[in-house]
C-alpha cells in the first residue's frame, strides 16, 4: 500500500469513527462544547499521528487512547471552571468503561468469549448448560436428570446466564480483537 493508499485508507477510518470519538469524549467530559473541542484536538493529534497507526490493528481502540490523552488535558484546562473527576485512576475508570461499550467485538471473539468463561463453569454448571443448550432438554427432563426440581434448574440457569454474561463482557474489555478494525 502506498502512502497515498494509506492517507485515504486513515481518512475514511476516522471519518468513520467520528460519532464513536465523540460519544466517548462526551461520556467523559460531559459537556457538549467542550466534548466538540476535545474532539477536535483528538483528529489534530490523530491527524499528525496518521503515519504511526499500524493499518493491521483495530483503529479504534488506538484513537481512543489519544482521546483519553485529549479529555486528560482538557481536563486540566476545566479543573477551576467545573467539577471534574479527582485523579486519573476515576477517569481511567470511566474511561475503560465508556470504550468497552463502543468498541464491536470482531467475528469469533464473542465465541471465543463464551468458551473462556464456560471454561470457568463447575462441572454441574456445565452439565446443566449443555443439556438445555445443546441437547435442548427442559428444565423439566433436566431435573428429572439430575435429581432436582425444575424450578431449581431454572433458577440456576439464570444464574449461569447472568455468570455468563459478565464474564463475557470482562473477557471483551480485557481481550480486544487485533483482527478488528
Amino acid at each position: 500500500m502506498n502512502d497515498s493508499q494509506r492517507a485515504e485508507e486513515f481518512v475514511e477510518l476516522l471519518t468513520a469513527h467520528q460519532s464513536r470519538l465523540y460519544a466517548y469524549i462526551y461520556s467523559l467530559v460531559g459537556e457538549v462544547e467542550s466534548s466538540k473541542d476535545t474532539l477536535q484536538e483528538t483528529n489534530r493529534v490523530l491527524w499528525r499521528k496518521a503515519e504511526e497507526f499500524d493499518h493491521s490493528r483495530p483503529f479504534l481502540p488506538w484513537a481512543l487512547t489519544f482521546a483519553r490523552f485529549q479529555v486528560r488535558a482538557s481536563r486540566s484546562r476545566m479543573a477551576r471552571e467545573r467539577l471534574c473527576f479527582r485523579d486519573d485512576a476515576s477517569l481511567q475508570v470511566a474511561s475503560d468503561e465508556a470504550g468497552a461499550k463502543l468498541v464491536e467485538p470482531g467475528p469469533g471473539e464473542r465465541e471465543l468469549a463464551l468458551e473462556a468463561c464456560l471454561g470457568k463453569l463447575g462441572g454441574d454448571q456445565r452439565e446443566m448448560v449443555g443439556k438445555f443448550y445443546r441437547e435442548g432438554m427442559s428444565t423439566a427432563e433436566i431435573g428429572a436428570a439430575l435429581g432436582r426440581r425444575p424450578n431449581t434448574i431454572a433458577v440456576a440457569l439464570h444464574r449461569i446466564r447472568a455468570a455468563l454474561g459478565n464474564c463475557i463482557r470482562e473477557y471483551l474489555m480485557h481481550n480486544p480483537d487485533p483482527s478488528n478494525s
